[in-house]
């Protein structure tokens, strides 16, 4: 198992200031084939403090956030090793360092406010933003997004709240 946090720390050191959500390390939890290595910050690094066995349910190229029983149940960056090398595998990680501070600050606060969540809590089925079926690889979800993002990088920001409205509205019947 081979990660490359001094690279990784180094991209961080750049980015940390562009937004709150950045300010802080989270710990990293990185997947292989069959365990989880548990990293925390400890100083000017990353070290090493647990190891367990994947459980069958967690796929090897996870990228989420969540609180790891392991952790004391404190929120984490599980991530998958393959998933993760080379600098776009690092961007994942800031991204889910998003979700942790998410965890820390709001989100519970939004999730619940989100009809789907409150589905699923009835159903006491906790996993479901990992297990529910996202349609990825709908054509019409993909090209709405991607107008989305290029709205808001042209700055035709007048499309954005109708880019969003749509996505809202195809998201809501699944």
């Amino acid at each position: 198992m081979s990660f490359d946090f001094e690279t990784f720390l180094s991209l961080w050191s750049k980015v940390k200031n562009i937004h709150p959500s950045l300010y802080n390390l989270y710990s990293i939890a990185i997947v292989d084939e069959k365990h989880i290595y548990l990293y925390e910050p400890i100083g000017d690094g990353y070290q090493l403090v647990r190891s367990w066995d994947k459980p069958d349910n967690l796929p090897e190229n996870v990228l989420a956030a969540f609180p790891l029983e392991e952790n004391d149940y404190k929120v984490a960056c599980v991530v998958g090793i393959k998933a993760v090398q080379g600098l776009e595998g690092m961007v994942f990680i800031l991204h889910e360092f998003v979700h942790c501070y998410q965890y820390n600050t709001f989100e519970f606060e939004l999730k619940n406010k989100l009809k789907i969540n409150k589905y699923y809590m009835e159903k006491k089925k906790y996993d479901w933003e990992i297990s529910h079926p996202f349609p990825y690889s709908d054509e019409v979800i993909k090209n709405l997004y991607f107008d989305f993002i290029e709205a808001a990088l042209s700055g035709r920001h007048h499309m954005i709240p109708i880019l969003r409205r749509r996505l809202k509205e195809i998201l809501s019947e699944i």
